[in-house]
């Protein structure tokens, strides 16, 4: 079997999980405890209702801005880097595909006509102070 995720770590770090939503399997939640973005996926094979719910108001702390990412047409190869900029994996990703960076960052190369979704916390304090950018 395929494996649905695919972790991207550097020196026992986990940067950023790849994920394979065409990939038939249970619901699972990849991501661990502790991380600052959760992300749980699967295949619901027969009817299934789940209760509603509400989540608590929870005052929570964050150091990274994690972000999700998810290719829903087309196609795109992402360079994952690690803190001192150093590339630690380079991966194409089709449609049904997705990531979430935990830490470090990543560069995008994308073939045409590609459509995609981003997610990551808020408030977004503007490109100067939101990130920074480098030549690779």
């Amino acid at each position: 079997m395929k494996n649905r995720t695919i972790d991207i770590i550097d020196d026992g770090i986990i940067y950023a999980q790849i994920y394979d939503l065409n990939i038939d399997g249970e619901v699972i939640f990849p991501t661990k405890d502790f991380f600052e973005m959760q992300c749980g996926f699967g295949t619901i094979m027969n009817k299934t209702k789940k209760n509603p719910h509400i989540h608590k108001l929870i005052k929570r702390e964050t150091r990274h801005t994690s972000e999700f990412f998810f290719i829903y047409q087309g196609e795109v190869v992402v360079t994952f880097y690690n803190i001192n900029q150093t590339v630690i994996s380079k991966k194409n990703l089709t449609s049904g595909m997705g990531f979430i960076q935990f830490q470090g960052g990543h560069g995008f190369s994308f073939a045409p006509n590609t459509k995609y979704i981003e997610v990551k916390q808020g408030p977004y304090m503007g490109n100067t102070n939101d990130k920074y950018f480098f030549n690779s």
